[in-house]
Parts: structure tokens; sequence; C-alpha cells
């Protein structure tokens, strides 16, 4: 499953946020993903998001869907680094039974326009 980000992501202009955050996505033992959950920091602009997919399928993730802000408000991004930090959940059916495993990973990322 993963465990990074694609960099450097990119900064629309017209909003100051990132638009949308990608990263790659594999499959582990018979697990299917079924939301990921993005948040992206910035302490030298005060800048903060977070964004979602759910149903995530393909070699990669994007988290297309804002959460928050919203709408868009508050501090802008910038080019230069910021921390992302995901979470991945996942299942499978295990004799009957709905199992849940949880991808949790962060690190810095860069951004640009």
């Amino acid at each position: 499953m993963p465990a990074n980000f694609d960099s450097p992501l990119k900064i629309k202009n017209a909003t100051g946020f990132v638009e949308w955050p990608t990263g790659p996505l594999g499959y582990v033992d018979g697990y299917h993903p079924v939301r990921v959950e993005v948040w992206l920091m910035q302490q030298s602009t005060g800048a903060i998001q977070m964004t979602y997919q759910d149903n995530p399928s393909g070699s990669t993730w994007e988290a297309d869907d804002k959460y928050f802000p919203s709408p868009w408000s508050g501090g802008r991004f910038k080019p230069g680094p910021a921390l992302g930090t995901a979470v991945l959940i996942t299942q499978k059916t295990v004799m009957g039974a709905t199992v849940q495993h949880v991808y949790w990973w962060t690190e810095e990322v860069e951004l640009k326009y």
C-alpha cells in the first residue's frame, strides 16, 4: 500500500490550495482501498487543508474531494516545503466478515505553482 506522496504537489494559483494531492496506490494481500484522507500543512504560511477520496482505484490515489476548509479560505500555500499526512483505510472479507486495515504516513512534500 502507499506510504508516500507525489512530489512536488501543485498549488492552484487561483485558490492558493493544492488541487489535488496525489500518490501511488498498491494492493496487499487482498485488501482493497475504501478511503484516503489527506492533510497538508505549511508552517511558513499557516495554510492547512484536508481532502479525501472514496474508493480509490488504479495505481494512484487523488484526494479530490474537499473537506476543510470549506470554502477555501484562510492561509494560502506558497511554493516550498509542507507537511503531508495521510491515512488509507482498506478492507477485505475473511470468512464472511469484513476486516479493516489502516495505513498512516507523514512526510515532507514540496509545493509549487
